[in-house]
């Protein structure tokens, strides 16, 4: 059970815009902004968690910025977690016919959006893109 968080395609235009950087540049850049964007999301999802032994929160992880051609981005949840992690993590997630949903990964990917995205910005932002 894990969330892919994405760089926003407007953020990824203006990326790709400002041509006068080199893609190392972007790519340094979209890596940061993604970081941002992972962090806020992991702090959501361990917020939202339900919490009976820590076993599921202790596996939520972010994974390293991956990219695939020139779209960048990163996974958050449970990252390489053991089998019996995932399927209490999933039924939480989802619920089952004896246990009621308490959504953390999506929750957090919808509630937080504007926080996540913010965060992104902020660190494009702070090398002086606006």
């Amino acid at each position: 059970m894990k969330a892919s968080l994405r760089m926003p395609a407007n953020l990824q235009k203006m990326l790709e815009d400002l041509n006068e950087l080199e893609r190392s540049q972007i790519d340094d850049i979209a890596g940061d902004m993604l970081d941002a964007g992972a962090e806020v999301a992991l702090a959501g999802m361990q917020r939202r968690v339900r919490v009976r032994t820590s076993k599921l929160k202790d596996h939520l992880k972010r994974s390293e910025i991956k990219r695939d051609g020139n779209v960048s981005f990163v996974e958050i949840g449970l990252i390489n977690a053991p089998a019996e992690v995932v399927r209490y993590g999933t039924v939480n997630e989802f619920g089952s016919s004896s246990v009621k949903a308490q959504s953390y990964v999506r929750a957090t990917m919808n509630e937080d959006k504007g926080k996540i995205y913010r965060a992104m910005k902020a660190r494009l932002k702070a090398r002086g893109i606006e």
